[in-house]
């Protein structure tokens, strides 16, 4: 997240089977060991937030005895047509984390990722419907998915030629869920929403596969400069498909079922100095969300600098921005991080802050949060793989030079002005 999610060709370590399975294959610069991560985030697109909280406090007032000037069809009608959806408006979130291990050219891991949308639906907003009518057709559909993922990742340099191919087989349980949020009787407040999604539940098993490649342009030429690396990953390729709960196929949902559709990313990085990284990453293809006709296709860069880079202690320093190139609703996002490394100890966080702020109500109180807002952190115990820039070509499995034994010197190889 630090690095604006700019990672597919820079994966090593135990994460490199999420991020790329094809970097499992190097020995050199890619360290065992085992790495504990969490990270959450949300995102609101359009004005669905402020036309749902709008609706619920002038609905209140309208059941409250006495009712005030803010009862009216045409406040509501005002209040309904900001949850209009003609272009993927609604309200996102998503959680994960879990345990990652890797030994050699091996993975191991056990994650969870969680999905959370908000999508409106408004039968009427003519100014002649009544109370009644607005209450009852004035409503959120709320979807949510929780992935637990159980598998292992294996990668190979192919034939010595600075090309590293990886897989990741995993099993998929899936827990689907589906709710009517009726904005007229419920507070809409996102956290509230969110919580409810499982009013209505299934769970359901399927496999997935990765593959992944990395190509390290310096071990193909050694001698090319800044160190460039490009990476692919493709990520659940057999497209495992999960049902959701049997009140979306009662409402003839056009979500009537999930798909981890195939992903694929391209990645690029290179290194400017030896302290200094510099990576892109670009999705493919155009990935489905939680949220009906919301669509997503990420650009992201972002870049490193580790202070002191010493083998044994430093601290690296991060920066990125990321954009949805498909969805006009949803701005840049600025992403930094910091982490500390002290012998094989590693501890990183990071944040993602959005360009500008939004609206959720502007009836009874006006309150603004973040458009998005993510927030991540790791802490991991690695051993051996050398920094790919502080050591380079160095065997992490081979002993280090100050435990290799001395060869004798004989008198005439010594210095004659040295005393």
């Amino acid at each position: 997240m630090g690095m604006g999610g700019a990672f597919v060709a820079v994966a090593e370590g135990p994460l490199g089977a999420y991020y790329n399975p094809g970097a499992l294959g190097r020995i050199v610069e890619n360290p065992t060991g085992v790495v504990m991560t969490g990270s959450g985030r949300y995102e609101v697109s359009g004005n669905i937030l402020e036309g749902a909280n709008d609706f619920y406090e002038i609905a209140k007032q309208c059941r409250s005895a006495g009712a005030g000037g803010l009862c009216s069809n045409s406040n509501l009608a005002t209040a309904a047509a900001k949850m209009q959806n003609p272009g993927g408006e609604g309200a996102l979130a998503e959680a994960g984390g879990g345990l990652n291990f890797k030994f050699g050219r091996l993975a191991v891991f056990a994650n969870n990722f969680s999905f959370r949308g908000i999508t409106p639906e408004v039968s009427a907003t003519n100014t002649t419907a009544n109370v009644i009518d607005f209450s009852n057709t004035t409503k959120l559909h709320v979807r949510g998915a929780s992935f637990y993922e159980f598998g292992v990742g294996y990668g190979r340099e192919i034939l010595e030629t600075g090309l590293f191919l990886g897989g990741n087989a995993k099993g998929i349980v899936a827990r689907t869920g589906y709710t009517d949020f009726f904005v007229a009787r419920e507070n809409p407040e996102p956290g509230n929403v969110f919580r409810n999604y499982d009013r209505s539940t299934t769970v359901s098993f399927m496999p997935g596969i990765d593959v992944g490649l990395l190509w390290d342009v310096r071990e193909t030429f050694p001698d090319a400069w800044m160190h460039p690396r490009v990476g692919f990953v493709g990520r659940n390729v057999n497209a495992p498909r999960f049902s959701l709960p049997a009140r979306a196929d009662q409402l003839r949902d056009s979500h009537r079922f999930y798909s981890l559709q195939g992903q694929s990313r391209v990645g690029f990085a290179f290194d400017p100095l030896r302290w200094w990284t510099i990576s892109t990453d670009l999705d493919l293809t155009e990935n489905l969300t939680m949220v009906e006709r919301y669509t997503s296709r990420l650009y992201a860069a972002g870049t490193e600098i580790r202070l002191f880079n010493e083998p044994g202690f430093s601290i690296p320093i991060r920066g990125g921005v990321s954009k949805n190139l498909v969805e006009g609703h949803s701005g840049t996002v600025w992403s930094m991080g910091v982490g500390i490394q002290a012998i094989n100890f590693y501890m990183d966080i990071a944040a993602q802050i959005p360009e500008r702020w939004h609206r959720v109500q502007s009836v009874g109180g006006v309150e603004r949060i973040p458009h998005q807002l993510g927030l991540a952190a790791q802490f991991a115990v690695l051993f051996g793989g050398a920094d790919s820039i502080a050591e380079p070509g160095r065997d992490p499995f081979a002993p280090t030079p100050s435990k290799l034994p001395k060869a004798p010197v004989r008198p005439s190889q010594r210095d004659p002005f040295r005393r």
